[in-house]
């Protein structure tokens, strides 16, 4: 029995769906969006974004970390909204939006 090593031409690349996804992640778009529009499954989709990686074409935008505000007289301000909240007002003690922004940004997105 023979094998054939060449791989069938419905597993090569698609250069024009990668060009889709990449117009498509500039935009914002979040990989199960894409999959969605396309008609493809999400593991296909980050296997696409996967290979733009490697080949240089897509960076993942870096993350917006914010520091909590210190501790004043047993409160501390909320750095979406700007007010003085006590500490149980707050996710965590590392988190430097209060619950309300927390809940209101999910919605919003």
């Amino acid at each position: 029995m023979r094998y054939n090593f060449a791989v069938p031409t419905h597993h090569r690349a698609k250069p024009d769906l990668q060009a889709q996804i990449l117009d498509m992640l500039k935009r914002g778009m979040s990989q199960q969006a894409i999959a969605a529009q396309l008609h493809k499954g999400t593991g296909t989709i980050s296997h696409h974004v996967r290979s733009l990686r490697k080949a240089g074409l897509w960076r993942i935008p870096a993350r917006e970390y914010l520091e909590p505000a210190p501790t004043v007289r047993g409160k501390r301000k909320c750095v979406e909204c700007g007010r003085t909240k006590s500490p149980g007002a707050f996710p965590n003690e590392r988190s430097a939006r209060c619950t309300v922004c927390v809940r209101a940004r999910r919605i919003e997105v």
